[in-house]
């Protein structure tokens, strides 16, 4: 969708009109399909990227992101960098869930999976076969 790769197009459940996509290193976007496809950010095109907090290092997003939307509330996402986060409203705003799970500098979350039995359980891998389960308070 637009520019770039992208790895990872999500229909939202709540309305077949809206698709959540994203490029290289964390470019994540809502996106309505009643315009142009291969257009870029459109004007209504949203931007849906966690950022670090102020005085905080900068976040590291593998080359294709980790996002996926709650099993158990279509609001509900979850997407990880070096660090997990979830928003509760379609990615509008973010909140970091977890600690930096990555082992050094380099270390990136490369998939993430919520269980479809626990709400908020969560499942996340990283490179070199690292798999850890961050803590996730309802």
């Amino acid at each position: 969708m637009g520019r770039g790769d992208g790895f990872v197009t999500l229909p939202d459940p709540t309305d077949s009109n809206v698709i959540y996509y994203e490029h290289q290193n964390g470019d994540m976007r809502r996106k309505p399909m009643d315009g142009p496809i291969w257009s870029g950010a459109g004007p209504n095109e949203k931007f849906v990227q966690p950022k670090s907090k102020k005085g905080e290092p900068r976040l590291r997003f593998s080359w294709n992101t980790p996002l996926v939307i709650s099993h158990h509330n279509p609001l509900t996402f979850y997407c990880g960098a070096n660090k997990v986060f979830k928003s509760l409203n379609r990615g509008d705003d973010w909140v970091c869930i977890s600690p930096d799970l990555t082992p050094g500098q380099r270390g990136r979350i490369s998939t993430l999976s919520e269980s479809p039995l626990k709400i908020g359980l969560i499942y996340v891998g990283m490179g070199r076969g690292n798999v850890q389960v961050p803590l996730n308070e309802e």
